[in-house]
């Protein structure tokens, strides 16, 4: 591999790290990381987990094992893997129910299906907590990853 496209296949890897499983938010009594002059990312606000109206206008969804991103525009999809850095843009369909909103499209003939959902969603490869849950369907296949609006 050309070393250019190492370097983005390693970036990608290193932007879609996805969920594993939720982080618990820290309680009142632990100390934030201002107080502790710790870098680490501060825990989510439910304001960026409230969608607007009509839902997200921009997201980015990603997952690990098997690593995979998505880049939510209006009225189109951008999903990529270590394997198609650049990814495949595709037309799909937004349906907002509530705080839950779902993207539907179709990608090399297979049904594709994106759900966001608010709640915290922890980062299994650093201590990033998203404000997002994500599910991505790609035909049979299900996978289950964090999100955040952009």
């Amino acid at each position: 591999m050309p070393a250019s496209r190492a370097l983005l296949a390693g970036a990608l890897l290193a932007m879609t790290a996805g969920c594993q499983s939720p982080k618990p938010a820290p309680s009142e009594s632990e100390p934030t990381a201002a107080a502790t002059g710790s870098s680490a990312p501060a825990p989510a606000t439910s304001a960026a987990a409230a969608p607007t109206e009509s839902g997200w206008d921009r997201l980015q969804a990603l997952g690990t094992e098997p690593f995979w991103s998505v880049e939510v525009a209006t009225g189109t999809l951008r999903y990529s893997t270590p394997e198609n850095i650049d990814g495949t843009f595709f037309p799909a369909e937004r349906l907002v129910e509530g705080t839950r909103q779902t993207y539907s499209g179709v990608l090399d003939g297979k049904r594709f299906t994106l759900v966001i959902e608010p709640g915290p969603c922890s980062d299994g490869m650093s201590d990033t907590v998203y404000p997002l849950k994500a599910t991505r369907t790609l035909g049979d296949d299900v996978q289950r990853g964090c999100a955040r609006p952009k």
